[in-house]
This record gives C-alpha cells, sequence and structure tokens, in this order.
C-alpha cells in the first residue's frame, strides 16, 4: 500500500473518531424533589441548586405531589432545567409574600421582591406544576 494511501486511511480514521466525540450525547439528569425524603432532595431549592453551572446538559427535576413551601430561585448560572410536578392540582409550590413586607433594611420588598418563583434562568420550563402565592388581601 502507498504511503498516500495509508495517510489518507489514518486521516479519515482521526476524523471518524473526532466526529463521533463529538457527536456523543450525554444523557439528561433527572432529580427527584420529594416532601417524604423518597427522593433526591426535600425541597426545589436544592434540587435546582444542585444542576451543574454553565453547563448544557438538560436537567429534569420531578417533583412528587405535594405542597412545598419555600421561594425558589432560578440563577442565570445555572444549566437547562425543566420542573415537572406529577399534576398541577397536588403539584403546589407557594410563599406569602407581599409588597408591602419589610426586607431586613426596612424596606418593603414591592411586588418584584414578593415573587414565589424568581427565573434568571435562559433555559427554563415547568409544566404539571402550580405556582400560587398566598399572602392574601394586604395593605
Amino acid at each position: 500500500m502507498s504511503a498516500i494511501i495509508k495517510n489518507f486511511i489514518t486521516e479519515i480514521s482521526a476524523f471518524v473518531i473526532l466526529l463521533l466525540i463529538f457527536s456523543f450525547k450525554t444523557s439528561d439528569k433527572t432529580i427527584v424533589v420529594s416532601k417524604d425524603g423518597k427522593g433526591d432532595f426535600k425541597t426545589i431549592q436544592d434540587a435546582i441548586n444542585s444542576v451543574e453551572n454553565n453547563s448544557e446538559r438538560k436537567t429534569k427535576i420531578i417533583i412528587k405531589p405535594g405542597t412545598y413551601r419555600e421561594k425558589v430561585t432560578v440563577p442565570d448560572t445555572k444549566g437547562p432545567i425543566t420542573l415537572i410536578g406529577e399534576n398541577a392540582e397536588n403539584t403546589i409550590l407557594v410563599y406569602g409574600d407581599h409588597a408591602s413586607k419589610q426586607n431586613s433594611e426596612g424596606k418593603n420588598i414591592g411586588t418584584t421582591g414578593s415573587s414565589t418563583l424568581f427565573i434568571f434562568s435562559n433555559d427554563f420550563s415547568a409544566k404539571n406544576i402550580t405556582f400560587q402565592n398566598d399572602a392574601g388581601p394586604v395593605g
């Protein structure tokens, strides 16, 4: 076999190997949140905190039925996140802040500060979950 053919085969082989390496799709990560401790985390925020920063790997966070009373923030540094409740009727994220509630500096937190969920990520979605604010009539 001539040297030209051997070099050509070597170059093609290297190209195929590189193509396989860079086209390999990493699998999505799945995290389970369950208030009863039977999941990976008991709170939604703890699950979000565990998602890799600046990653392209998609993370599905499965939320078992229950009422999760917590304020949740999805930072812009997190990779793609999807929150998936079992159904919207009994998978509820709720908090009770209101616009005139005072922060640690004695100032009103305002309407935007009273959110139950803060989303700063560019790649976030949610389904089968209810987001609520139960502050009631205030002010």
